[in-house]
């Protein structure tokens, strides 16, 4: 069976995608300006972390674990979204066999073979 993928289900899934990605890097950017092996004068995402904290009031591991949550949150709403409307037209499609079934059961089919005439059941006199 093919699957029909709308793209407002691609736009939510690069959205999605887009935003727990730049969660990720937040929090590693974070991970590395903490745990970098060189001096803090040196450091120069130590400095933009500052910065970062400064504007946003979180540092960059926070935000990106922010993020990470969101991105997650969206991707399970749209997917339980879809997931439903599929499941929806999947069961309209199957009522739909199953009324058509119906009707063919219920007219008889005729049969006209070659060479034979088809003619009706009262007789003109």
């Amino acid at each position: 069976m093919k699957t029909k993928i709308s793209h407002l289900e691609i736009f939510w899934i690069i959205v999605a995608s887009v935003i727990g990605l730049v969660g990720i890097v937040l929090a590693l950017l974070g991970v590395i300006a903490d745990f970098l092996p060189v001096r803090a004068s040196e450091n120069f995402l130590a400095g933009s972390d500052a910065y970062f904290e400064g504007i946003f009031g979180v540092p960059f591991i926070w935000a990106g674990t922010i993020l990470v949550i969101v991105a997650a949150l969206v991707s399970a709403i749209f997917l339980c979204y879809y997931a439903n409307k599929a499941d929806k037209d999947k069961e309209r499609d199957i009522r739909r066999a199953q009324r058509q079934r119906l009707l063919e059961e219920e007219t008889p089919a005729v049969e006209v073979t070659s060479g034979e005439s088809v003619t009706s059941s009262s007789n003109p006199s």
